[in-house]
C-alpha cells in the first residue's frame, strides 16, 4: 500500500520516520531524515542532528479566515472614504474680520458677569464723601458723581474700591494735584456709617452678608439713597471718606513755641477783637513763592535708618544663623534709606510700600490686620516667621549653587537663567 503524501515513508517498509506533515507535497521522506541518510551513523553530526535538529512544516496552519487579506480591503475602503468624502467647513475657523462687540467699559462689564445669575449679582452704589479739615469737608462730592454698578459675589471689595477710585481720577486730578489712591479713602455705609471690623478685605457676597446678618443692619440698609432704592435684588450704598488733609500734606513746618516769655508776648499781640499797634513805616511782607516741586521729595518720602542683620550659611552642612545686632551698642552700623509714605499696593493684610537703599529699589511691606485674639500675630512671631522664610531661601540658593557645581563638573549643560 502506497503511504499518503503527508507521511514520512517509502515503499519500503520501515524508512522514514513515519511521523506526518501537514505542509508536505511531495512523497518521501522529511527534510530530516534525508539529512541524516546524507550523513556518517558514527559522526558527531549524526547525533547533533537527530537530537538538536527539529521538524520543520510539520504542524503549519491555514490562514484563519483569511484575516490578511479582509484587514487590507478594510484599510482600503477606509482610506477611499476619507479621500472622496467633500470636505466641509470647519466653523470654529470661520472668524469675523472685525470686533463684533465694542469693548467699551459696560461691554466689559458685562462679560465679567458672565456665568453669574443677576440675582447672585450684588449692585453696588458708591458716591465720595469729602473728610478733613479743608472747605468742603464732611459733605458729598458732586463732582465725582454717583457709581452704581453690578459685580460678582467673590469679587473682592478692595478691587471695588480700585476701580471705583480709577473712575473717579479723571476729574479729581483736574482740580488736585494727586490721584486718588486707597490710601486716601475710608469705606463706610451711606450716610457716614462705620463697617464692622476686618471687614473691609472680604468678598462683596460676604460683606453684604455679614452686615446684613448684624444686629444694627437698619443702620446699614435701612436709610438707602433715592438712587439706590430703585434698584432690585442686593444692594450696597456704600460711600468712600476722602482724606483731603492725607491727600494733600502740608509742605512747611509748623512753628514751635519757644520759652515761657515769647509765648506769653505771641498771645498778647494776636488777642482777638484787638488790633495791634504799629509805630513808623509799614510793615512790608518777605513771602517770595517757592517755584512748583521744591518739597515735593520731602512731602512724599521719609528717611530712614536700617539695621541690618548678617546672616551666616554653612558651604558644607547648609546650616543657617542669624547674628542680630546690638541696638544699645554706641558704634552700631546703620544706613540710611528713603521710604514713601503712601502705600502703591495694598492687599488683605498688609501695605505696599517703595524703598531706596542707595541706587537700589525695594518693596517694604507693612502688616496692618495682624489677627485678633488666639489669631493675633506678635513681634516674635513675626520675627520667628520671617527667620524661617529667610533659611528656607538661603538653603534653596546653597542647592542651586551645589547643583550648577556637580553639572560643570560633570560636563552637563543646563539653563542658567536661574538666579
Amino acid at each position: 500500500m502506497t503511504p499518503p503524501v503527508t507521511q514520512c515513508a517509502t515503499d519500503c517498509p520501515g524508512e522514514g520516520c513515519g511521523l506526518d506533515f501537514s505542509a508536505k507535497t511531495a512523497p518521501g521522506k522529511c527534510q530530516k531524515c534525508l539529512r541524516l541518510d546524507s550523513l556518517d551513523r558514527s559522526s558527531d553530526t549524526y547525533q547533533k542532528t537527530l537530537t538538536n535538529v527539529g521538524l520543520a512544516t510539520r504542524k503549519n496552519s491555514g490562514l484563519a479566515n483569511h484575516s490578511l487579506q479582509t484587514a487590507r480591503q478594510a484599510r482600503s475602503h477606509a482610506f477611499a472614504v476619507r479621500t472622496n468624502r467633500i470636505l466641509q467647513p470647519n466653523a470654529l475657523a470661520n472668524v469675523p474680520p472685525r470686533n463684533t462687540v465694542d469693548l467699551n467699559t459696560s461691554a466689559l462689564d458685562q462679560f465679567r458677569n458672565v456665568g453669574h445669575n443677576d440675582a447672585d449679582c450684588i449692585k453696588v452704589f458708591v458716591e465720595g464723601r469729602l473728610g478733613g479739615t479743608r472747605k468742603g469737608a464732611g459733605k458729598i462730592d458732586p463732582s465725582l458723581g454717583q457709581t452704581s454698578r453690578s459685580y460678582p459675589p467673590e469679587m473682592p471689595m478692595q478691587d471695588i474700591i480700585e476701580e471705583v477710585l480709577t473712575g473717579w481720577n479723571a476729574a479729581w486730578v483736574k482740580k488736585n494735584p494727586l490721584p486718588l489712591q486707597q490710601a486716601n479713602v475710608e469705606l463706610r455705609f451711606h450716610g457716614n456709617q462705620t463697617v464692622l471690623p476686618n471687614t473691609e478685605h472680604m468678598a462683596v457676597l460676604d460683606f453684604y452678608q455679614e452686615h446684613m446678618s448684624s444686629g444694627t443692619h437698619e443702620a446699614y440698609f435701612g436709610n438707602l439713597p433715592k438712587h439706590a432704592k430703585i434698584m432690585k435684588g442686593k444692594v450696597l450704598a456704600i460711600e468712600l471718606w476722602i482724606d483731603l488733609d492725607e491727600e494733600k500734606p502740608s509742605s512747611g513746618t509748623k512753628r514751635k513755641a519757644s520759652n515761657s516769655a515769647g509765648r506769653s508776648n505771641v498771645t498778647s499781640a494776636h488777642t482777638p477783637g484787638k488790633r495791634p499797634r504799629r509805630s513808623g513805616a509799614a510793615l512790608e511782607s518777605k513771602f517770595q513763592l517757592q517755584p512748583v516741586g521744591a518739597n515735593q521729595s520731602q512731602d512724599k518720602s521719609t528717611e530712614l535708618l536700617l539695621v541690618f542683620v548678617e546672616i551666616c550659611i554653612d558651604s558644607e552642612t547648609c546650616e543657617v544663623s542669624f547674628k542680630w545686632p546690638n541696638l544699645d551698642d554706641d558704634d552700631l552700623a546703620t544706613q540710611t534709606a528713603r521710604i514713601e509714605n503712601y502705600a502703591f499696593k495694598s492687599g488683605r493684610m498688609k501695605h505696599c510700600y517703595k524703598l531706596s537703599i542707595g541706587d537700589e529699589h525695594y518693596v517694604a511691606k507693612r502688616f496692618y490686620d495682624i489677627g485678633q485674639g488666639k489669631d493675633l500675630v506678635t513681634l516674635a512671631d513675626n520675627k520667628h516667621y520671617l527667620q524661617l522664610e529667610v533659611t528656607r531661601a538661603e538653603q534653596a540658593r546653597w542647592f542651586l549653587n551645589n547643583f550648577r557645581r556637580d553639572t560643570d563638573e560633570r560636563n552637563i549643560q543646563v539653563y542658567k537663567g536661574q538666579k
